[in-house]
């Protein structure tokens, strides 16, 4: 019996390997002409994708990474998907690529990967290095216009969805910006303009095609002009024009000047670098104006002019302790108090204020504060003195004729009698900007 076992094992043991197949391989066309050996056995890693040959995706659908080639000593393959019980993997990183993960691909950035190819006599091993990147999900535009200054820190001009995504950089002059590729903000090193070309893995991620937009970078000089809207410095804000006042609109008319390093005036210097309006119809136009000083620096201010069918004047309003019936404001003044027979402790004063522009102006756009003075009965202590109160009530009116608002009086550790509750004075505070409008026809 025994010798039949050793002719058996005789017999199998002088099988080609070639013949043997193995469970989850599927086999590619095989030359068995000949069994003389023609090569050295060995593996190679497959990309399952061609066109993203070592490229997984953090957030993408790969289930089945890699498919695994083998070669036989007679020249003939065999194939293996990657999660074959014949094959084991490695990764150089596993926070980056996790073979043990469900989908590798964990975070941004390279790895190497190393599979070995087990049979029952050897070992075969390859490796590769592969790129483990967040596919965009959405690209969001948050740009209209921005400003760019040297020494200065800046957003992308456009968001792209995971912020975790890998974005790939490429810059025309590297010594006007660079990007810092952990916080993808765009620093400004020096005056210049240079573009900045922004890729990523978008739309087409499956294919491995990157999508890419550029910007243009114009990095303005430390001692540029510096722009004023209504004496506010600004790079960017409304300019308001009556319809078929102008032929021309002169942005200096509007409230917008420009003044250089040393404080000189500049604003006859403005000039519409972008943009076209039409001063006889209504509308909002998007415009850019550059001004330019002696010194051959510039600035950009980046303007929204709204044609509007009515020009207006506009005044400063300081006034404080008016009366509620006055040449700007007409205000009443409701408070609700609880009183009934017998001595009633307060949770507490409601007031409701009301008020109303008079023909002095058209609209306000102020801040308006009406204080209430009051007598009540204080019974904290035994003396039940009359005491004497007031609440201020703040309030907006902007660019309205008319507005209401509400405030409380809440006495905190006090028992104040509402039977005795009763008003003083009540003035009103007002800050801010009255209009007066005029049509053109």
């Amino acid at each position: 019996m025994k010798r039949k076992y050793l002719i058996l094992l005789s017999f199998v043991l002088t099988l080609p390997l070639g013949s043997c197949s193995f469970p989850n391989s599927s086999n590619g066309s095989k030359d068995t002409s000949s069994s003389v050996p023609t090569t050295e056995p060995h593996i190679k890693i497959i990309p399952l994708n061609e066109n993203t040959p070592y490229l997984g995706f953090v957030n993408g659908n790969n289930n089945t990474k890699y498919k695994v080639e083998l070669t036989n000593k007679y020249g003939q393959k065999s194939y293996y998907n990657s999660d074959n019980y014949l094959l084991s993997w490695e990764s150089s990183d596993r926070s980056i690529v996790d073979p043990r993960s469900d989908k590798w691909f964990v975070s941004n950035g390279k790895a190497t990967i190393t599979c070995t190819y087990h049979d029952y006599y050897d070992e075969y091993s390859d490796t590769v290095e592969v790129t483990s990147v967040t596919r965009v999900i959405e690209e969001k535009s948050n740009y209209i216009h921005q400003l760019y200054e040297v020494n200065k820190e800046y957003d992308l001009p456009d968001s792209f969805l995971p912020n975790t995504s890998s974005l790939f950089y490429e810059i025309s002059n590297g010594e006007i910006i660079r990007v810092n590729e952990t916080t993808h903000k765009i620093e400004c090193l020096s005056p210049g303009v240079s573009t900045l070309k922004v890729s990523y893995y978008g739309e087409n991620y499956y294919k491995g095609e990157l999508s890419s937009k550029t910007y243009t970078i114009d990095v303005i000089s430390e001692d540029a002009p510096k722009f004023f809207l209504n004496d506010a410095e600004c790079h960017e804000g409304d300019l308001y024009a009556a319809v078929n006042k102008y032929t021309t609109i002169n942005p200096a008319e509007l409230g917008l000047k420009a003044f250089d390093k040393d404080n000189n005036d500049i604003s006859n210097s403005i000039t519409l670098l972008e943009g076209e309006y039409n001063p006889r119809e209504l509308g909002e136009y998007p415009l850019t104006y550059k001004v330019t000083d002696q010194y051959n620096h510039y600035s950009y201010f980046f303007a929204t002019l709204k044609i509007v069918n009515r020009d207006y004047t506009k005044t400063s309003i300081q006034e404080d302790n008016l009366p509620l019936d006055n040449t700007i404001l007409k205000a009443s003044v409701s408070s609700s108090v609880i009183k009934q027979s017998g001595v009633v402790f307060l949770n507490k004063i409601t007031y409701q204020v009301n008020v109303n522009i008079t023909d002095l102006y058209d609209e306000l756009d102020t801040s308006v504060t009406v204080t209430v003075r009051f007598q009540i009965e204080d019974w904290t202590t035994t003396d039940h003195t009359l005491r004497t109160s007031s609440i201020s009530i703040n309030g907006y009116l902007s660019y309205k004729t008319s507005g209401s608002f509400s405030d409380t009086y809440e006495p905190s550790n006090r028992r104040l009698n509402g039977n005795t509750y009763q008003e003083t004075s009540k003035t009103v505070r007002i800050s801010g900007y009255g209009y007066n409008y005029t049509y053109y026809e």
